[in-house]
């Protein structure tokens, strides 16, 4: 808590004899981020590399055939409790080769009927279109998406139009034989005019003339294409059901075939980042500090005690020293403020044994999130659909998303209590302690007085960053170093004397000393710290360090300023909830119907459940970014990513 957890790097100095077991021990035990020995030591670059075993065509035939047929066939790719298939590869594969026949064949068929669905649906929206008592075969330039044909063919030519138009989308319907001569209605896309035009034409077709280009379109048509429609789906839910079944009965093989597959390639990864002599090989990698008698045990047990294990703390590492090489981070917070874990990492990782800010910011962001949303009723329902995704929800990210809507839930109710206000009703409950409405300057204060102690905070944890970081001249010299803070907090109580009414309010006189003492040494800081490291004291000219010491004040107060009334939102937010309430009792009261007066009130609140309480996040998450995280985070791109969060088998 408030700071990464610790990590080690460690070493394993091991036989070749113990290549695989030692592999396999690394995807058992999970708990390792593995890495090259050489950007951890410059020594492990001299030591050669496993001899990388090229990949077979047939292998990986064989990968792409099993993850193929897990996709295709929809089954589930998440291996927890799934054992690796046993047996030799050459007769797997052939049981692969008759799972993959199958499912060709009946996945051909699929996809054609599927398409000749679609097709029929498509015809018959686009149909539906033409007027319902007859259709001009003259200005078919109306109906331009369509190509239709109407005319006779032989009557013994009638299936062999129906097998040629098979290939094509299309709709041929049957009018009426005469004298051995069908009449037909053909209507096809129009991108597949000419293939129509010319089965037609294979088959005899007789075109009606000019006179007679006229033909009744009435409901017959709709209900031919609706059975044909019919036919289509029944047959494509049957070779669904037939693809279904192949799933059934395959799936246990396929998806032990897929981790067998899966966990040879992952032994491969690792074997690559080895380094090895004539006779031994060398593991490395990073261990939270919490998992390494695990780890180790785990490695003694598969070498037979046949190894050398060496730790070392993370900072001592000599290319982490260096700052070549940035340490892995895993964040270690108390269970309660896991979710908030989901907004730090938005905004990014600290820098390994820097200050984690999660229990900072799950504390103010719910104190902001409760002043700008405070009412027991929206509270309640805001908590009541966060404990729903938190104990409901399936996925880690979807259950913590729910704790975070739990938690700011619970403190709108808090708020609702302080401010006694229960879905915009301000007099039901009694406010424990005050108005909003009726209390502005008091809740401006407040948020005032919040937002100082943020950013005073804010300053001290860059204080101590610098100090862990030994950044002793930035601790004292940036923009929220020590200087800055004294000049900050001597400012606020000359404002805060000076706003007072009371004549004895004298101010003393360490307070300017200070202020001024610090103001000069920041003007100067660039000499000064030129002078330090032993540089010339004004490399640009002594004109362009005044000016430049007069712009780094300026942007100093100004900044420090500007911070500090951003945090005047929180109480405008808070009034605005009070405000939107007020327009929507408002505007029910000038209603007369009493259910329509219920629709407005019911409507409106669930309007500013929503609307309000996405704005209201997204300004408390801003305020946490912009105003605290912005003087002291220290980020880093270096995210602890152990093998059994990489590659799911366990």
């Amino acid at each position: 808590m408030f700071t990464p957890e610790r990590m080690i790097q460690i070493s394993v100095l091991f036989s070749g004899r113990d290549v695989e077991k030692v592999a396999e021990c690394v995807i058992q035990n999970g708990s390792i981020q593995i890495a090259d020995a050489a950007d951890m030591d410059e020594w492990a670059g001299e030591l050669g590399r496993p001899d990388g075993k090229e990949i077979s065509l047939e292998v990986r035939q064989r990968r792409e055939k099993i993850e193929s047929l897990v996709k295709s066939l929809k089954l589930s790719d998440k291996l927890t409790g799934v054992t690796p298939i046993e047996g030799n590869w050459s007769d797997l594969d052939r049981q692969i080769v008759e799972i993959e026949k199958e499912f060709q064949a009946i996945s051909k068929n699929y996809e054609t009927a599927l398409k000749k669905l679609q097709g029929l649906r498509e015809i018959k929206t686009r149909t539906e279109n033409f007027p319902k008592l007859s259709l001009t075969l003259k200005s078919q330039g109306r109906y331009s998406y369509l190509t239709f044909e109407t005319g006779q063919i032989p009557e013994r030519n009638f299936k062999l139009l129906e097998e040629k138009l098979q290939p094509i989308l299309h709709v041929l319907i049957p009018l009426g034989t005469v004298k051995g001569m069908t009449s037909i209605l053909s209507i096809v896309l129009k991108r597949d005019s000419d293939s129509l035009k010319s089965a037609l034409k294979d088959t005899g077709f007789q075109a009606l003339q000019a006179e007679s280009e006229i033909v009744a379109f009435n409901e017959d048509l709709m209900e031919h294409i609706d059975e044909e429609i019919e036919s289509a789906a029944k047959q494509v839910a049957e070779i669904k059901s037939r693809l279904q079944k192949i799933a059934e009965s395959h799936q246990d093989f396929l998806r032990r075939a897929l981790y067998r597959i899966r966990h040879e390639k992952l032994t491969e990864k690792i074997v690559d980042y080895f380094r090895k002599t004539d006779k031994t090989y060398l593991l490395a990698g990073w261990l939270p500090e919490n998992e390494r008698r695990s780890f180790k045990s785990d490695i003694k047990k598969a070498t037979r005690n046949h190894c050398v294990i060496t730790e070392t703390p993370a900072e001592k590492v000599a290319s982490v020293k260096d700052g070549k090489l940035e340490v892995p981070v895993k964040l270690n917070n108390p269970g309660f403020f896991k979710p908030f874990e989901l907004l730090t990492t938005a905004y990014g990782l600290p820098v390994y044994k820097t200050i984690d800010p999660t229990p900072f910011l799950g504390i103010s962001f719910l104190l902001m999130f409760g002043m700008m949303f405070g009412d027991v009723g929206h509270g309640l329902i805001l908590a009541l659909l966060g404990g729903l995704m938190a104990f409901k929800g399936k996925k880690v990210l979807i259950k913590r998303a729910g704790l975070l809507a739990l938690y700011a839930g619970v403190a709108s109710i808090g708020y609702g209590f302080l401010f006694g206000s229960i879905f915009g009703l301000e007099t039901v409950l009694p406010a424990i302690w005050l108005k909003p409405i009726e209390s502005i300057g008091t809740l401006f204060k407040v948020v005032i007085y919040f937002g100082i102690g943020m950013i005073t905070f804010s300053i001290v944890i860059n204080i101590i960053n610098g100090i862990i970081s030994h950044d002793i001249l930035g601790c004292i010299f940036n923009k929220a170093g020590l200087l800055s803070g004294l000049l900050y907090w001597c400012g606020i109580v000359l404002v805060t004397r000076a706003l007072q009414s009371e004549t004895s309010s004298a101010i003393p006189v360490l307070i300017p000393i200070l202020m001024i003492a610090s103001g000069i040494l920041l003007f100067l800081q660039q000499p000064i710290v030129h002078l330090l490291k032993g540089k010339k004291l004004f490399p640009e000219g002594v004109a362009t360090s005044i000016m430049g010491g007069i712009v780094e004040m300026l942007d100093i107060g100004l900044g420090f300023l500007a911070n500090t009334v951003s945090f005047i939102r929180v109480a405008a937010f808070g009034l605005a909830h009070v405000g939107l309430f007020m327009a929507v009792f408002s505007l029910s009261e000038s209603v007369s119907n009493v259910a329509a007066s219920a629709a407005i009130q019911i409507f409106g609140n669930i309007l500013i459940i929503g609307l309000e309480g996405l704005v209201v996040t997204i300004q408390a998450v801003r305020l946490e970014f912009y105003e605290f995280f912005g003087r002291f985070f220290r980020l880093t791109n270096s995210e602890y990513v152990p093998i059994r969060e990489k590659f799911e088998f366990k």
